[in-house]
C-alpha cells in the first residue's frame, strides 16, 4: 500500500451498512486515508499485513474482535496499530482488548460526524506513533548493524562512573576479552602502566575527549596494546555517555620499529658500505626486487648501487626521460601500486625486467636542488606503508649527507 501521507486503512464489521458509512466519514475526515472495508475476520486475518491500521468491531458471527486481535497478535506476531470500535461497552472487554495488546478501544454511537472524527483522529495518532516506533527501530537496527560490524573498536561508557556498559566484537578481540568481559568493567582499568606513565595521562574527562594517537592500552592478559584513540561524549535520555573509538595500531608500531632498526643499520655506515647498505635493506624492509640509488647527470641517471633480485650491481645507468623516476625528479616523490609499465611505456628497463609497482623520492642537496632519485620496483603490486615518503626521504637525505661528506674530503 502506499505509504508517506498516505495512511491504508482496513475495517471490519459484520453490518455492510455501517462498513459504508465509516469509509464515506472517514475519507472525508483525513482525504489521506485510504480505507478498504470487509465484514469477514477470516480474509482480514489474510490481508492485514498490507496495512497501516486494522479497525475491527468487537462482536461478529465468524470470530470477535478480541479472538482477531489475539491471533494478529500472537500468531501473526504483528504489532500493527490495532483499534477495537464496537457498540458493546462492557468494562471488561475494554481491559481485556487493551490487555491483549490493542492500541485503542473506541464506543461507536452518538452523532456519525463525531464518533467517525473521534476514530480518524485516533487513527491517525496510532499511525503516526507506530511509525516513529518503526523509524526508532530501523535506526536502532542500523546502528546495531555498524556497530557490531565495525572494524574499529568501540566502546560505550558510563561518562560519570567510566564503566564500561557495552563494545563491539572488534574491541573485544582487539583487547582479548570474551563474551562480556568488558561490561562492567572501569575504563581507567584498560589503561597500560606504560600510559598511565606518560606526563600527557590524567584521571578527567578532559584526558579521555578528543584524539589521542599511541595510546597503550591493557589486553586481559595484560600485555600492551596500542591503539589511537578518540572518545565524545553525549547526553542520551538524561545520561551521560562516554563513547570510545579504538584503532589498531600494532601493524604500524611494528612497522615503525622495523624502519628504526633499519635506518639505525644504515646511518653507522659511510661511503661505498652505506650505498650497498641502503640497497640491501631497502629492498629487504620494502620487499622490493629492485633498488636503484642513482644520480642524475646531463639526462641519465647514473647508479652509485643497485639490487636485483637478490644481488648488488655497480655501473648500471638509464635514461631519465620517459621513466618514473623523470616524474620523481620533476615532482617529488611518487607511487605507482601497479600498472607501471603500461603508465611508462617509453621505459624499456621497466619492461625488460617486468616490474609492476613503483615507488621513488629524491635525493636533494642542502638548498632543495634534486641531484638524484632513491627508488625501488617489484614484480607483484607494491604495498607501502603510509609513512613510505617520510621513510625514504630519511635515507636519502644520509645518502646525500655522506655524499657531500666525500665531496668535502676529496
Amino acid at each position: 500500500m502506499v505509504r508517506d501521507n498516505c495512511i491504508s486503512v482496513l475495517i471490519v464489521d459484520d453490518e455492510p451498512s455501517f462498513l459504508d458509512l465509516a469509509t464515506i466519514y472517514l475519507e472525508r475526515e483525513n482525504p489521506d486515508f485510504d480505507v478498504c472495508a470487509l465484514s469477514s475476520p477470516i480474509e482480514v486475518l489474510e490481508v492485514f499485513r498490507d496495512f497501516d491500521c486494522l479497525v475491527c468491531d468487537y462482536q461478529m458471527p465468524e470470530m470477535d474482535g478480541l479472538e482477531v486481535l489475539e491471533k494478529v497478535r500472537v500468531d501473526f506476531d504483528s504489532d500493527i496499530p490495532f483499534i477495537v470500535f464496537t457498540g458493546k461497552g462492557r468494562e471488561e472487554v475494554a481491559m481485556e482488548a487493551l490487555n491483549l495488546g490493542a492500541d485503542r478501544y473506541l464506543q461507536k454511537g452518538g452523532d456519525p460526524g463525531s464518533q467517525f472524527g473521534v476514530l480518524a483522529r485516533s487513527i491517525e495518532q496510532v499511525v503516526e506513533h507506530s511509525r516513529v516506533k518503526k523509524n526508532l527501530r530501523n535506526r536502532e537496527k542500523r546502528y546495531r548493524g555498524l556497530f557490531k560490524s565495525a572494524q574499529t573498536g568501540i566502546l560505550i561508557v558510563d561518562g560519570r562512573s567510566y564503566r564500561i556498559q557495552e563494545s563491539n566484537p572488534y574491541a573485544m578481540d582487539l583487547l582479548g576479552f570474551d563474551g562480556d568481559g568488558l561490561r562492567g568493567m572501569e575504563l581507567w582499568s584498560l589503561f597500560h602502566s606504560f600510559e598511565k606513565q606518560k606526563s600527557r595521562f590524567e584521571r578527567s574527562s578532559r584526558f579521555l575527549e578528543g584524539k589521542l594517537e599511541d595510546v597503550v592500552l591493557s589486553s586481559c592478559e595484560g600485555d600492551p596494546v596500542y591503539v589511537d584513540f578518540a572518545g565524545t561524549s553525549y547526553f542520551f535520555e538524561g545520561d551521560l555517555v562516554l563513547q570510545c573509538s579504538l584503532v589498531d595500531i600494532r601493524e604500524r608500531k611494528m612497522a615503525e620499529e622495523a624502519f628504526s632498526r633499519l635506518a639505525g643499520n644504515i646511518m653507522s655506515y659511510r661511503g661505498e658500505e652505506l650505498y650497498n647498505q641502503v640497497v640491501n635493506e631497502v629492498a629487504g624492509y620494502f620487499k622490493a626486487d629492485f633498488v636503484s640509488l642513482g644520480l642524475i647527470d646531463r639526462g641519465w641517471v647514473d647508479c652509485l648501487n643497485v639490487y636485483l633480485d637478490g644481488e648488488v650491481k655497480k655501473d648500471f645507468n638509464f635514461r631519465l626521460e620517459g621513466t618514473p623516476c623523470e616524474r620523481v625528479a620533476m615532482e617529488g616523490p611518487r607511487i605507482y601500486p601497479n600498472g607501471v609499465k603500461e603508465q611508462f611505456p617509453e621505459d624499456q628497463e621497466i619492461k625488460d625486467m617486468d616490474m609492476e609497482g613503483y615507488a621513488g623520492v629524491p635525493i636533494k642537496d642542502r638548498v632543495g636542488n634534486v641531484v638524484g632519485v632513491l627508488c625501488l620496483m617489484s614484480r607483484e603490486r607494491l604495498e607501502m606503508p603510509r609513512y613510505w615518503r617520510e621513510a625514504l626521504k630519511i635515507i636519502a637525505n644520509r645518502v646525500y649527507t655522506e655524499l657531500d661528506r666525500e665531496t668535502i674530503k676529496n
